[in-house]
């Protein structure tokens, strides 16, 4: 009896020690995190604004109620809210018809009424997930997970909550093609890729359990199925600008999630000559993202796709930031393009960005750092710490400072 107690405490012990131990994140860097969280422990001031104000963030998360598909005030054609429906982000009435249908496009500038459909609350939701679970690993309060972890079974598994595994009408232009999404409306679940940074902390929480990771793994599954074979994935997955690169991100990480290495490798393999070098000039511009008329911040964007699929390659075993072709084109390339623009006035930027340029700029600062992780030269570091103005209570600082 004695060596039966014995036997049943080590398993215990053991399976705690290896929840703990095992931090399986793909885009942020588990390393980091982990220094990061001993000189937290440590009071190290560098990192303590950031902290804080995460846990504050956390708190009222904890207080919040829960997102989900069933809370949009209109419903999909098929009739079963489930089904998750966004509209196109920059489609406005046609003031010239008494209907305003069907919508025009007014690139750059949002219609208020996303509110009244299912992408802002994605993202909400998405960042509720990736605050808690954050909170958690850093201070090992239970309560952040046990929410973060509900928020999850709520928006993907429970019967009466879930969304169902596929973007039909995503992103559908009012007036048009009655009311079916569009490829373009994909994009509207990369928050997934971050929140399931989250889910790889929750993993070491007794508070989502090996069989929520499965019924996830299930979901995930079932959604990178219809990515792969449905009409509006596979147009999603032929463009040729930054949604082509953001497909091939989101596929990337959900195949990690369910273990799908022949997926992972397939796409990572053709990632240069199919993704990068058809995006990338040799002088480094990117054409398709230049021509917008929020040309820094979509020429930043997909930078930070771009980085998103480094890091996941080189989890893998693969190193695409380095990667160029036969006339110069690369990642590195790209930045060297738009790095002369940071900390520049707008007056000098010679593209248009009709709005938002200091946070354009704040991003480009922060794809500098995350580049330096790569290229450990010290130009992009230099270019940081010169034109970063500092907001030490970032989420960014815990990330990749």
């Amino acid at each position: 009896m004695k060596q039966l107690t014995m036997l049943l405490l080590f398993s215990v012990l053991f399976s705690f020690f290896v929840r703990a131990q095992s931090l399986e994140t793909k885009v942020w860097n588990a390393r980091h995190l982990e220094e990061v969280k001993e000189k937290i422990n440590k009071n190290d001031e560098t990192y303590l604004p950031a902290y804080k104000r995460l846990i504050k963030r956390a708190e009222t998360h904890v207080n919040k109620d829960f997102y989900s598909v069933m809370q949009k005030k209109h419903v999909s054609p098929t009739g079963d809210k489930h089904d998750y429906m966004s509209m196109a982000p920059y489609t406005w009435p046609d003031p010239n018809k008494p209907d305003g249908l069907p919508y025009i496009h007014r690139d750059g500038e949002r219609n208020p009424e996303l509110n009244e459909y299912d992408r802002n609350a994605l993202g909400n939701m998405c960042g509720m997930v990736v605050d808690l679970s954050m909170a958690y690993y850093f201070s090992g309060e239970r309560k952040y997970a046990d929410k973060a972890a509900e928020q999850l079974r709520i928006w993907f598994l429970n019967r009466d909550t879930k969304m169902n595994p596929h973007l039909t009408y995503a992103q559908f232009v009012p007036g048009v093609n009655e009311s079916k999404g569009r490829s373009y409306g994909i994009i509207d679940v990369y928050s997934f890729l971050e929140m399931l940074e989250g889910v790889a902390v929750l993993e070491q929480s007794e508070s989502f359990s090996s069989k929520d990771v499965k019924d996830l793994q299930a979901w995930f599954t079932e959604f990178l199925h219809w990515l792969r074979n449905s009409e509006q994935g596979l147009a999603e997955k032929n463009t040729k600008n930054n949604h082509s690169l953001a497909y091939d991100a989101v596929c990337s990480r959900f195949a990690l999630f369910v273990n799908d290495t022949a997926l992972l490798d397939t796409i990572l393999s053709e990632f240069p000559e199919k993704r990068l070098y058809p995006q990338i000039k040799p002088d480094g511009s990117q054409p398709q993202e230049l021509g917008r008329t929020l040309a820094l911040h979509y020429t930043v964007y997909n930078i930070d796709h771009m980085l998103d699929i480094c890091q996941m390659a080189g989890d893998a075993g693969k190193k695409l930031f380095f990667t160029q072709s036969e006339d110069g084109r690369s990642i590195g390339k790209a930045i060297d393009f738009i790095a002369p623009y940071t900390g520049k006035p707008q007056s000098e930027f010679p593209y248009e960005q009709i709005h938002s340029w200091e946070k354009s700029q704040n991003d480009l600062c922060w794809i500098l750092k995350r580049a330096s992780y790569f290229d450990n030269t010290p130009k992009y570091d230099e270019l940081f710490l010169e034109n970063y103005k500092p907001d030490y209570s970032d989420r960014n600082y815990l990330l990749y400072y």
